[in-house]
């Protein structure tokens, strides 16, 4: 698999209320699939998305892209402008508020201690995996 047939297969199983960390420019977007009605679930897709960046520029081009997309108009996409290495996410969310938190090639970029710190955000953001939490991580690794 290349990089962007990872990236489709991956965020195809993505469903109910998913947080993505580091949206960037959008380049996931298009590769949900949301869920066909609003009583859906969560079996059948994604029911809402939260897309979370540091820079309000990347967060512009994701919204670009997002409206550019044929979304259902039940399923709510916000933007929000955080850094995923601090307490923010918490402090803006419920503990346990979604059912899916993707990270794709952000965590490689927030150094050490960053990634640490944003695992520990997701951690208490996502729900147990025993009421159907999930993480789904999409990383480079290169060794010397």
């Amino acid at each position: 698999l290349g990089i962007d047939d990872a990236r489709s297969a991956l965020l195809a199983t993505a469903s109910g209320n998913v947080l993505e960390i580091g949206v960037g420019t959008g380049l996931n977007v298009n590769k949900y699939i949301f869920a066909p009605t609003p009583d859906d679930d969560g079996s059948g897709g994604v029911t809402s998305l939260t897309l979370v960046d540091v820079s309000e520029g990347m967060l512009a081009q994701a919204k670009s892209k997002v409206e550019s997309l044929d979304i259902p108009n039940h399923i709510k996409v916000e933007f929000i402008k955080a850094d995923a290495t601090s307490t923010e996410l918490v402090d803006k969310f419920s503990v346990e508020k979604f059912d899916t938190v993707i990270d794709t090639f952000s965590l490689c970029v927030m150094g050490n201690k960053g990634a640490q710190d944003c695992l520990g955000q997701m951690s208490q953001l996502v729900k147990k995996k025993q009421d159907g939490g999930r993480y789904f991580f999409l990383k480079i690794y290169t060794f010397f």
